[in-house]
């Protein structure tokens, strides 16, 4: 599995804070009238260590 590794700036470029805060909106209101599924979190082994 390849995991990809993103600077603060990709982020930012990618999802301005105003997009993330509207995606985050829509998110909590699907979440709390139980149109979302949300996975438990995922166990990942590296070569540097363990990360959940």
């Amino acid at each position: 599995m390849k995991i990809r590794i993103l600077a603060a700036a990709d982020v930012k470029a990618a999802l301005p804070m105003p997009k993330a805060i509207e995606a985050m909106k829509q998110a909590y209101v699907q979440f709390s009238t139980g149109r979302s599924t949300v996975p438990l979190r995922t166990h990942v082994q590296t070569e540097k260590g363990s990360a959940c």
